[in-house]
């Protein structure tokens, strides 16, 4: 059976971001999917799986203020056609996130909730897709939400959603009153999306438990998946030691990194016992640059493709995944489970993650046994130093981190299942949720 899906999303379907990654690692492998991406920024959708895409972005939707004749979106045949936002632009935005201007956020909203995205252009895209499903990957972001409600009006197909991050619950905190005022108005959207979705994937256990006791029997667990094929081959250990971070760093994971950093540091003490480097495409300020390149304890690399990620990893005796320990920053990551995780699972490398224990990733990893787990950032100098005094755990914890996976994040298994999952839903029938 081939299924038409919609997708609607923040970025780009590109291999090279987060949600293209995840997404492409979901549903490859199946000729039964045609896959089409209403994307709302700039950048070009470069995946394979993708049959064709529309861009909205925010330089149009400007444009389009200034311009009340012009007509916002188009789809994209040739990459030359996107839309970039001028260099002036994204360095604004650039440091609007990474200083997290609440201003400069309600100012794009504003922007997008004009709807000068309601075009004919639009209409005539999204009718000739004419999806069996919507779907919907749930965002923090009212007007992402809002085109795909604008989708299923228009075509009333079935809406299954993916949330990946607590974009409702009240359970957070902020001393700022900005900070509520825009959780209060922009869950509204959230619920109101997940209202209209047939089924929701979720990525924790916990999200799960309390997602389903707000929005009813409609929730099921979705993991990216990996290739767990080939038994496991332990590796020689290094010397020094090589950890390695590959990944976002921003909502505080740096500030995680820094502690490790400061303790290899210290371990260290003039020898090289421990050596770490980070790869990122996070924007980097200079506070952060500081207390990530520390000579003879971590380096801060330049982002590398994706294609190269896997083999940076294999290279490594220890991958590392970290979350935010402040009380501002720790209840964002609470529910939500990095993507990376299964990547680390399946390079067959010991995982050494550090945050906070009730953070979604961490609680999953502590839980499984499938990591060095450490929870207060007072131990961190104490766990190297039985790393240091016993380097037998790193091939240990390597074995345990690939045992899980081959359990628990087979990609077959988990293709296959959200396929049977999508045809039911095509027929209007609620998938089995265990």
């Amino acid at each position: 059976m081939k299924i038409k899906l919609l997708f609607i999303s923040s970025t780009p379907w590109d291999d090279n971001n987060s949600f293209g990654n995840s997404f492409s690692n979901i549903f490859g492998g199946n000729d039964n999917y045609e896959i089409y991406n209403i994307y709302l920024s700039e950048g070009n959708s470069t995946s394979p799986l993708v049959k064709r895409k529309y861009q909205i972005s925010f330089g149009e939707m400007v444009r389009s203020l200034k311009n009340p004749k012009f007509k916002p979106g188009k789809e994209i045949i040739d990459e030359q056609e996107t839309e970039n936002f001028s260099e002036r632009g994204e360095a604004i935005f650039k440091k609007a996130s990474i200083m997290r201007w609440q201003i400069m956020f309600w100012a794009r909203d504003a922007v997008w909730a004009t709807g000068k995205w309601k075009t004919p252009q639009l209409d005539e895209f999204i009718k000739s897709v004419n999806p069996d499903i919507i779907f919907q990957p749930i965002y923090y972001s009212s007007f992402v939400d809002e085109v795909g409600l604008y989708a299923k009006k228009l075509t009333g197909a079935p809406m299954v959603g993916y949330i990946s991050d607590d974009c409702y619950t009240l359970r957070q905190f902020s001393l700022s009153p900005l900070f509520w005022i825009d959780r209060l108005w922009k869950r509204r959207y959230v619920k109101r999306a997940i209202d209209e979705c047939m089924l929701l994937y979720v990525i924790t256990d916990r999200q799960k438990s309390e997602y389903t006791e707000i929005f009813g029997n409609k929730c099921k667990l979705l993991f990216k998946g990996g290739d767990f094929n080939e038994p496991f081959q332990t590796h020689e250990i290094q010397t020094p030691i090589k950890l390695v971070y590959t990944g976002n760093i921003g909502a505080g994971r740096w500030k995680t990194l820094a502690k490790l950093a400061e303790a290899i540091k210290d371990v260290n003490n003039g020898e090289t016992i421990f050596e770490m480097k980070v790869y990122t495409a996070t924007p980097i300020s200079n506070e952060m640059r500081k207390s990530l390149d520390i000579k003879g304890a971590c380096s801060l690399m330049k982002p590398v493709p994706v294609s190269q990620v896997a083999e940076i990893q294999r290279q490594s005796d220890i991958v590392v995944h970290v979350e935010p320990f402040a009380l501002s920053e720790r209840y964002k990551a609470r529910l939500s489970f990095s993507t990376k995780i299964v990547d680390y699972l399946q390079s067959g490398r010991c995982i050494l993650a550090i945050g906070w224990e009730e953070t979604g990733g961490i609680e999953y990893l502590r839980n499984m046994d499938a990591a060095i787990t450490i929870t207060e950032p007072s131990t961190i100098k104490s766990k190297l130093l039985e790393i240091k005094n016993d380097p037998s755990v790193i091939t240990d914890y390597a074995s345990k981190g690939y045992r899980c996976g081959k359990a628990n994040h087979r990609i077959e298994s988990i293709r296959s299942g959200l396929y049977a999952d999508l045809k039911e839903v095509c027929k209007g029938n609620m998938p089995v949720i265990n």
